[in-house]
């Protein structure tokens, strides 16, 4: 479920003073007299105005600040009241936190969710294999003759693949390599692939094997880029003409015919599954006023 607002904490210091954990404690003891959304829910693309209010601890003594959805609203307390709002444009249900700081603390102090009415929304599942089983097809016919055995991908659960291959080099020398790709809901309705890590080990035999470190180096920084160049965009493709395909058949199921964007995307061990919303009507999308946070599970 997405989340809007700031974290537990401190500033770096570890709430180290006896300052920084009192206001962390008076922070926790604030009194929430409102946190609401209006309206709730909303349908896909739907405006509600977050509203808040609340009373500060009249011994904090500190400039404090309260932010919801990346709208602030700053005081001090005494005398410790403080309200605002901020009309926030939704993609998906989203959970909202209510972050109360000082110079020296953060704290989330409440939360709220939105609910975003998916009624009119498709909602698609496809297993998880079919977008390992791709990767491989396209690792074995692009490394044909270099792989001493099939590439495997295996699918995390929380959207990364990690792929695993040993190359064949030179005589009885080979080279293991691991790539971990990250597979989440971008921006614009669109998936995002990235590399977060690929390793190389290079295994020289006899003298050459002094150089195994400086190869695998050098290994790792030519797969680096064939990973970013080759495999993401093969991975990309596939995924979004899926999502399009969908999208395209519900707009012309739809009887406004709508367009139909992507708005929740969860790839795990299992399946992938995504959801496409209307946006506008008559095919007129409204697009959100903000980015949206994360998916809910």
């Amino acid at each position: 479920m997405p989340t809007n607002g700031g974290r537990n904490g401190d500033d770096g210091d570890g709430g180290s003073t006896a300052i920084a954990r009192g206001q962390y404690e008076l922070l926790g003891s604030t009194q929430i007299v409102n946190f609401s959304a209006n309206p709730s829910p909303v349908d896909p693309f739907g405006t509600t105005t977050i509203s808040w209010e609340v009373r500060l601890q009249l011994t904090l003594n500190s400039q404090v600040t309260i932010a919801v959805a990346g709208s602030e609203v700053q005081g001090f307390s005494p005398p410790g009241h403080l309200s605002g709002s901020a009309p926030i444009t939704l993609e998906r249900t989203t959970l909202f936190g209510l972050a109360a700081k000082t110079p020296l603390v953060q704290r989330t102090i409440a939360h709220l969710t939105v609910p975003v009415n998916e009624t009119q929304c498709k909602t698609t599942s496809f297993p998880t294999l079919l977008v390992t089983a791709r990767i491989e097809q396209s690792i074995n016919q692009a490394l044909k003759g270099r792989l001493r055995s099939p590439a495997k991908a295996t699918p995390g659960d929380f959207g990364t693949i990690s792929i695993a291959m040993t190359l064949n080099l030179r005589d009885h020398d080979t080279m293991d390599v691991s790539i971990q790709l990250a597979v989440l809901l971008g921006s614009g309705g669109q998936v995002s692939v990235t590399v977060p890590s690929v390793v190389a080990n290079v295994h020289l035999s006899g003298l050459a094997s002094v150089c195994e470190g400086a190869c695998s180096q050098v290994a790792q920084a030519f797969l680096t880029e064939i990973a970013n160049n080759q495999i993401v965009p093969a991975v990309l493709q596939g995924l979004n003409d899926e999502i399009q395909q969908v999208a395209a058949a519900t707009k012309t199921a739809d009887p406004q015919h709508r367009d139909f964007v992507l708005t929740s995307f969860t790839l795990n061990s299992i399946d992938v599954t995504f959801v496409v919303c209307p946006m506008g009507t008559g095919g007129t999308p409204r697009p959100p006023a903000r980015p949206p946070g994360r998916p809910r599970p």
